[in-house]
């Protein structure tokens, strides 16, 4: 019984022309089921898509007991059928105990508990996939021994991707001056995103408008929830916090934006940062370790605290020609990250877990 409909593949694949090298796929994620506005779901949906744009045959939140199960939430279910599942069992680890600090209530409190579930349940998988060298040295260090490989999240760049006249139609459909600089954000509003950081380069930089597109997620459950709801009320008159919006809408504000800054202090991966650089905007993130080792030297700035990021910003206003090239730079990096090349990398990890002999013995 298929749990959650994702719409055919784009490219037309006719169910007789299915790839028969692997066995069917089942993609899960409880993210289906409750708030989307985060990386993971977004993940799991090109992850999806791009193997059937490879021609594999791939359902969503099957009940399958055969074929590959590869599970991108955490929940009792998805654990359920970690434990049951007769086939390949595959994990992409997109949450480690840093990334819940910050993101839900008591995380740090509980954070021996949460590590010690987080063991069991990458355990319970054949293979892990770590979505960074950051996130996979993280698992190493909570203790993780299953085997992990480093597969980054991918992106659709035909979704952001440029025309003549796309920036003036996404502004005007917004609601956005033609001659507003806007500094975009996307993602939820936690503690571990820095909301303190970019409220401070806003009032810095009172001539630039500002727009964060995400909400605080979770409900009572999320981290600080009063404290970011009053920052928000109390943010200066030239920061727009726009919610939760659907992919589409999304999409219309990376068009609209004159750059992406991401003021986190803790990521995976940072899925938000490449949409942007598909959409080739000039790319700000904070000095951390996994934007560096996404970007490189050449693909982003990074400053570490308010004064570099007002400055980084206000750099690229003044300076057209370093903002074209801060933005060619972000775009062809995105290049690197296409569904298709991490759905490649996906159906490799598929096929070399199936010929591992330690997984041919648990099946018999």
């Amino acid at each position: 019984m298929t749990l959650a409909f994702i719409p055919p593949t784009r490219t037309g694949i006719e169910p007789e022309a299915v790839r028969t090298d692997l066995p069917r796929i089942n993609q899960m994620s409880e993210s289906v089921f409750g708030p989307r506005g985060h990386g993971v779901h977004t993940a799991f949906l090109e992850t999806t898509q791009g193997l059937r744009d490879l021609g594999y045959q791939v359902g969503t939140n099957e009940r399958w007991r055969d074929g590959i199960l590869h599970v991108h939430t955490l929940g009792p279910w998805p654990l359920y059928r970690l434990r049951t599942h007769r086939g390949p069992k595959v994990v992409s680890a997109h949450v480690t105990a840093d990334s819940l600090r910050g993101s839900l209530r008591g995380s740090t409190l509980f954070r021996k508990p949460i590590e010690g579930y987080l063991r069991y349940f990458y355990g319970s998988a054949d293979h892990v996939v770590a979505v960074s060298e950051a996130a996979k040295a993280e698992l190493l260090e909570g203790g993780v021994r299953t085997p992990i490989s480093v597969i980054p999240n991918g992106i659709d760049r035909r979704a952001f991707a440029r025309s003549a006249d796309s920036r003036g139609l996404a502004r005007a459909d917004l609601g956005v001056g033609t001659d507003e600089f806007v500094v975009l954000t996307v993602g939820q509003v936690q503690p571990r995103k820095g909301v303190e950081t970019f409220l401070e380069v806003a009032r810095t930089l009172p001539h630039v408008t500002f727009v964060w597109v995400g909400s605080v997620l979770f409900g009572a459950l999320a981290s600080s929830r009063g404290q970011l709801e009053a920052q928000m009320r109390s943010a200066p008159p030239n920061v727009r916090f726009v919610g939760q919006l659907d992919r589409d809408r999304v999409a219309q504000w990376y068009l609209a934006a004159d750059v992406f800054t991401s003021t986190a202090r803790q990521e995976t991966f940072g899925l938000v940062a490449l949409e942007a650089a598909a959409a080739s905007l000039p790319i700000v993130l904070r000095d951390i370790t996994v934007f560096r080792e996404l970007f490189g030297a050449d693909g982003a700035l990074f400053p570490s605290d308010v004064a570099g990021f007002a400055e980084a910003v206000e750099s690229l206003r003044l300076d057209p020609k370093a903002r074209a090239t801060a933005a060619t730079n972000a775009e062809q990096l995105a290049h690197t990250y296409g569904a298709e090349v991490v759905a490649q990398s996906a159906a490799d990890l598929y096929r070399s877990v199936l010929g591992a002999p330690a997984l041919v013995r648990a099946r018999r």
